[in-house]
């Protein structure tokens, strides 16, 4: 990703029915979704988180970003969904969204999860732990 300069763009508060409705799939892949997704990595860095969703930034569609733990860069995933999952761990969590709070989750141990690039390739990974 490159950076972005337009202005940093903020999240939006718990309150906000966006974070409790489902959001819809992305079927363009377009400059709009580009800026978008630049736009939701410069936030994430900016607020040292590790990960953000699109509706944490008012836009109610299927788009996250993460970091990449062994590398240190962010990755944008367009439509994710968890394909299958085993095992299970506690994780204390916190959310951008809910600064300074921090829960316990109980959380798949491994997932193998689909999603497309910010192209429209699909991508089949898996992930452990934290990720």
């Amino acid at each position: 990703m490159s950076v972005c300069t337009q202005p940093l763009m903020a999240l939006v508060p718990e309150t906000n029915k966006i974070l409790h409705t489902t959001a819809v799939p992305v079927s363009v892949f377009d400059d709009a979704l580009v800026q978008l997704a630049e736009s939701m990595v410069d936030l994430m860095l900016e607020e040292q988180g590790i990960g953000l969703a699109a509706p944490q930034v008012g836009h109610s569609v299927r788009v996250i970003v993460l970091m990449d733990f062994a590398t240190q860069t962010p990755n944008v995933w367009v439509n994710p969904h968890i394909v299958s999952s085993s095992g299970w761990q506690w994780n204390t969590e916190g959310c951008l969204s809910l600064p300074g709070q921090k829960k316990r989750k109980m959380r798949a141990q491994d997932v193998l999860v689909k999603a497309q690039d910010i192209h429209g390739v699909e991508h089949t990974f898996s992930c452990s732990g934290l990720a």
